[in-house]
């Protein structure tokens, strides 16, 4: 079964919740029975010319002191811990990521399959630039993948129309805020849910045959306005 997931690699609870799915798949020893697609979205879309820290970032977007936003990240990063993810959240740069969802669609068709955990690994715990396009290419490099394909990928536009489309698909289903799962092409929910939850819809969703919505709780989830702070 396809699971299709609409994320962006700015977005912390989309981080925290793929790995909450992929550590529900393995305790239902369940990883044989789905196939995942990422789907991209951007949190923020306006482009920006010199990408701030993530601290500075929150700050700014959030109203917030640099002590609370300090505060905010490092208890993201605790929650990141607990799902076994090694962050440095706090050096990130809150970046334009539309080239990096760009270069994940290039590394698919190469059949790079990590790439996204190459792009979130290097946004949470690196803290590289994604707007910049030779940190991509660097990023590429490392994967496999030939730095001069990579960059006249980069130069040329390549797979905008495939991370637009995904963008305008996202639109028609109404999702405004990410991490969002599409399970079958039937069973739809959002945030990043605990643990147990995401391994109690995927018991449900393995038991079912018939289209049939799912009446849980939305997770923390990020928007164009921000993420949950709470």
């Amino acid at each position: 079964m396809l699971i299709e997931i609409w994320s962006d690699f700015g977005c912390p609870f989309c981080h925290i919740a793929e790995k909450r799915l992929e550590n529900a798949l393995k305790a239902l020893h369940a990883e044989h029975l789905f196939t995942i697609e990422l789907k991209s979205f951007e949190l923020d879309p306006s482009p920006v010319p010199q990408s701030p820290p993530i601290v500075e970032s929150y700050m700014r977007k959030y109203s917030l002191t640099e002590e609370k936003a300090r505060n905010w990240i490092l208890k993201t990063s605790r929650t990141a811990a607990g799902e076994g993810l090694d962050w440095d959240y706090l050096n990130a740069k809150a970046a334009n990521t539309f080239d990096a969802h760009r270069l994940a669609k290039f590394g698919a068709s190469k059949g790079v399959k990590d790439m996204p955990a190459r792009l979130f690994k290097a946004y949470f715990k690196d803290g590289a630039d994604l707007g910049d396009r030779k940190t991509l290419q660097t990023i590429a490099a490392e994967a496999g993948l030939d730095v001069d394909e990579t960059g006249a990928m980069l130069d040329d536009g390549g797979f905008a129309d495939a991370v637009l489309a995904d963008e305008r698909e996202a639109a028609r289903f109404g999702i405004h805020a990410v991490p969002y799962f599409v399970l079958g092409q039937k069973y739809a929910f959002s945030g990043a849910v605990p643990l147990e939850t995401f391994i109690d819809i995927l018991k449900e969703v393995m038991a079912k045959e018939h289209l049939q919505p799912l009446n849980l709780a939305g997770g923390a989830v990020c928007g164009p306005d921000g993420c949950s702070l709470s």
